[in-house]
């Protein structure tokens, strides 16, 4: 089972779950039973795993019910986390962040913004717990379009509070594992509104080191600005972050239609290009493909991809009508002779829909903006 887990996963999970001697099963063997269960999407089977891990004698049951409560909170399974948390004191710093993120997805934001500041004052320099504030205060405005109005116990408004976390993140320090708080600061203050401290942050996130573990909250903050009409700021951060990780097909993508919106095509296909060279599934790219080739005056070039791509079995019946009702535009276009080159879409009310993969999921709500910067 374990020499075979690279080449298949499923034999090897199966084979190493079958051990019983206490001498083999090793921390090392059963962290690599959970990871090939994750990665396997066996689900059922990884929960039932943790179960059966901690009532095991001699084992950490702490540290499982944790693992197991982050799984659960992953899931969506918010009441099962909650309740496992509560069969227990909620002492340790771990198990009260843990139950402050079930707060916040489960719809009680306010409770965390209360609960989380107690923690500020015995955790002052714990960045986690400055971070399930802002989280919290992220995700209500999201749920409800407005920004909370509530105190803490000292009786601080709210947009006080988020006003300091702003301003710590953008005065502290962000190198390494700590660029993370930039992009969650940055995605505050574009709800709090303070244009100065907009740019400082976006100046700082333009600087940082785009690993893949701020992938998707960089997508997120830059969903963020467009929404909030900084695209442009939006675009700043997506092109440092290409500069790094030129291979990207999330960035390539999202910078894409960033570059149509801005009437900038010719800088919007190739990116596409590069991204369906490597994964032809992703139908929104393609889509936005073609409206870049069209208003860049390559009618002819986007019609025969059109044509192409409807010629390709198991579309869903969306996407085909998407792509037929362009090849229809596009075949009168091409009839119709040369077209002005306007590098652009110059209309933006004629913006087509590009309708996300099936299963794509998202990376967060739409943040409002509720101050009065841009």
């Amino acid at each position: 089972g374990w020499k075979s887990r690279q080449s298949n996963r499923r034999d090897a999970v199966e084979r190493l779950m079958l051990m019983t001697e206490p001498r083999l099963l090793t921390w090392h063997t059963r962290q690599e039973i959970r990871r090939l269960l994750v990665e396997l999407s066996l689900f059922q089977e990884y929960e039932e795993y943790l179960q059966a891990e901690r009532r095991k004698p001699g084992v950490d049951r702490n540290a499982i019910e944790q693992d197991l409560v982050r799984f659960y909170t992953d899931q969506g399974l918010y009441e099962k986390g909650l309740a496992l948390l509560r069969e227990r004191p909620i002492e340790s710093l771990v198990d009260n962040l843990l139950y402050l993120e079930l707060l916040t997805r489960t719809g009680a934001e306010e409770k965390t913004l209360s609960l989380s500041r107690d923690l500020i004052q015995v955790n002052p320099d714990e960045e986690a717990c400055h971070e399930a504030w802002i989280k919290a205060y992220l995700h209500f405005t999201g749920r409800t379009g407005k920004a909370p109005t509530g105190t803490d116990v000292s009786g601080l408004k709210f947009q006080d509070i988020a006003l300091q976390e702003v301003e710590r993140v953008l005065k502290g320090p962000a190198d390494g594992e700590k660029a993370r708080r930039l992009l969650v600061g940055l995605q505050l203050a574009i709800i709090v509104g303070e244009e100065t401290f907009l740019k400082g942050l976006v100046d700082r996130v333009s600087q940082i080191r785009f690993d893949n573990s701020l992938a998707s909250e960089t997508l997120v903050t830059c969903e963020a600005l467009n929404n909030s009409g900084a695209r442009h700021l939006s675009t700043r951060i997506l092109e440092s972050a290409l500069s790094q990780r030129p291979d990207d097909p999330d960035f390539q993508q999202t910078l894409a239609e960033n570059y149509f919106l801005d009437n900038r095509s010719n800088d919007a296909s190739p990116l596409l290009e590069g991204v369906l060279s490597h994964d032809p599934a992703r139908l929104r790219a393609f889509l936005l493909l073609l409206d870049t080739l069209a208003s860049a005056g390559r009618v002819k070039q986007a019609h025969e991809k059109a044509l192409a791509k409807l010629g390709e079995p198991n579309l869903p019946d969306l996407i085909v009508g998407q792509i037929k009702s362009r090849a229809i535009v596009l075949a009168g276009k091409v009839q119709a002779g040369p077209v002005d080159v306007g590098g652009g879409n110059p209309d933006p009310a004629s913006v087509p829909v590009w309708p996300d993969e099936p299963g794509k999921k998202q990376g967060s709500e739409s943040i409002p903006v509720t101050g009065s910067g841009k």
